[in-house]
């Protein structure tokens, strides 16, 4: 478990830029030195995950997505990225 919470490494799974940049001004205020990898797509997610998965601590997932939504958008990243913690707050997320 991390102990030092100054930074935070965090893909921000969303396609909206209005939203992201409110992600990413909270992120800024409450951590130090955050590092924001962002998406904008599913398939984008898959990329990223796919060249940096080792890096990321946590991912926040927008569950509408142009090109994959809901449950088969959350049991396919969650298989993607075994062993990082998601968040989302919809009612889907809770199964």
């Amino acid at each position: 478990m991390k102990e030092n919470f100054s930074s935070c490494n965090v893909l921000v799974v969303e396609d909206n830029p209005g939203d992201f940049v409110l992600i990413e001004e909270y992120l800024r205020a409450h951590f130090a030195t955050p590092v924001i990898l962002g998406a904008q797509s599913y398939k984008n997610a898959t990329k990223i995950l796919s060249e940096r998965a080792d890096q990321i601590e946590v991912i926040l997932l927008d569950l509408t997505l142009p090109d994959k939504t809901g449950i088969p958008l959350i049991t396919d990243m969650l298989s993607l990225s075994t062993g990082i913690p998601h968040y989302c707050t919809h009612r889907l997320c809770r199964f």
